[in-house]
């Protein structure tokens, strides 16, 4: 058996998982259903039909309640009184960071998307019993739906990163830092931008290159391709590289916590 990755073990992991969460996670849902279930009665009642109900529902949770849950993910990592039981079992590095991959995206998305159509379903049947109306069901098959998914996927590593990562307050330091990142490349992509083009700045303003000149209808043939090749970069690296990279780092971070302890 491969000592650093076994599907046996990788299942035994994810079970265990599973056993230790579920009553946090049904209490959460019980808890949500019933405040869905107190601001869909007052919208049915006075006829206030709302299309994309549940979509902004579903939203809020996978972006809001998902990220936590990432960022919440590696707790046995961080806390002494717990770490060693979590690090010392019979699993690699790998194995255990793919058990927390795999809880916080694929398990966590598709029990969302069942939770919300059960939800949608009791309510609405609800209405509809008791006022004569209901608001749209979910479809989880609508387009929306999935490029919400396509976002939290890119979103969820870094969360994921930061629950690993950092040991207290992993979500506000998570957002914390992404911010001040992304302020940081910002100044830099500005810094950059007037280093380049110093020489179209004059005392009157900024004089456009020829080749960004507005031509009536809008850019050029030129800039038009440079905007696009921009467009298709950005997305391989929020959908390409960035999510690998997260998970790795997350996993050497795993693996540096076990080589501290002696595993």
């Amino acid at each position: 058996m491969n000592k650093h990755f076994s599907w046996y073990r990788l299942g035994l992991l994810i079970r265990n998982d599973i056993v230790r969460g579920y009553r946090s996670f049904l209490t959460a849902c019980i808890s949500l259903s019933i405040i869905m279930l107190l601001n869909a009665l007052p919208g049915a009642a006075f006829g206030h039909v709302r299309d994309g109900f549940y979509f902004g529902w579903f939203t809020g949770m996978l972006l809001i309640w998902g990220t936590i849950h990432a960022s919440l993910l590696f707790t046995e990592l961080h806390d002494k009184t717990r770490n060693e039981g979590w690090l010392l079992l019979p699993a690699s590095a790998l194995e255990k960071t793919l058990a927390r991959l795999l809880n916080g995206t694929l398990f966590f998305i598709l029990l969302l998307l069942l939770f919300t159509i059960l939800s949608s379903l009791i309510i609405e049947g609800i209405n509809q019993g008791l006022l004569g109306r209901h608001n749209p069901l979910f479809n989880p098959l609508a387009p929306a739906v999935w490029e919400v998914i396509g976002l939290f996927l890119v979103i969820q590593p870094v969360f994921f990163l930061g629950g690993a990562w950092f040991r207290k307050h992993c979500w506000v330091k998570t957002v914390t830092s992404g911010f001040l990142i992304a302020l940081g490349l910002g100044l830099l992509a500005c810094i950059v931008f007037l280093i380049l083009f110093a020489g179209y700045f004059s005392d009157g303003g900024w004089v456009l290159p020829q080749e960004f000149n507005l031509g009536g209808t809008g850019l050029n043939e030129d800039a038009a391709m440079m905007f696009d090749a921009a467009v298709i970069g950005l997305k391989i690296l929020c959908y390409g590289i960035m999510p690998p990279f997260c998970w790795y780092i997350a996993w050497l971070r795993v693996q540096e916590t076990q080589v501290n302890y002696g595993v």
